[in-house]
Formats: C-alpha cells, sequence, structure tokens
C-alpha cells in the first residue's frame, strides 16, 4: 500500500502540512519496500489544485492520503479515485503514518 503524506518539508521527520493540495512536499510511503519518496509540490501554486493533486496521488498508485482536510474538489477527486482521506494534523509525517497504521492495519 501507498501512503500519501502532505509536509511541509521533504522527510519524515517534517511537520504535516496545515493545507492538503498545496503543501509544499508529498511524502508517499510504500508499506511493501518501507522506503518514502519525496516529491516537491509542482502545482502548488495553480488553481484548480484539488483535482490536480488527486490525479497526482493516483498516478503514483496512492490508496490513502493523511493531511489536511480536503477542500471541496479535492474530496470529490479523491472519492471518484477511489483514494482513501484520513485527518492528520500537529504531527510529523512519520507519525502521522504511524498512527494511520496502527488504527488501520
Amino acid at each position: 500500500m501507498k501512503v500519501l503524506v502532505t509536509a511541509e518539508g521533504d522527510t519524515a521527520q517534517a511537520s504535516v502540512c496545515g493545507r492538503l493540495a498545496r503543501a509544499p512536499y508529498f511524502l508517499i510511503y510504500d508499506t511493501q519496500t518501507e522506503q518514502w519518496t519525496s516529491y516537491a509540490n509542482p502545482y502548488q501554486q495553480e488553481h484548480g489544485m484539488g483535482s490536480r493533486f488527486a490525479q497526482f496521488a493516483a498516478q503514483k498508485g496512492v490508496q490513502v492520503v493523511l493531511g489536511a482536510a480536503p477542500g471541496p474538489n479535492a474530496k470529490a477527486a479523491l472519492d471518484t479515485l477511489g483514494i482513501k482521506f484520513a485527518l492528520a494534523t500537529g504531527v510529523t509525517a512519520q507519525e502521522a503514518l504511524s498512527q494511520y497504521l496502527a488504527t488501520h492495519a
């Protein structure tokens, strides 16, 4: 399973970003390889980010997104693509992932 965490920085120790689709970084954790991959958000300043964010996640094979509450466009796009969402705030990307996996494993 691949889990995307929206983050302020490019490592698992970075804080979860308070803005979902406009986060500076998207960190993807692969539970099979137990590896993180960091992506600078290429669309951070563009309009229509909700659907672009969901498409990015789908293209990377993400099944779950962790971060701030999605706006209506991002929520609709994630739902359409079958990508689950879980709220994560006030923690690091690693902590958000650990909390999610502990309750959804």
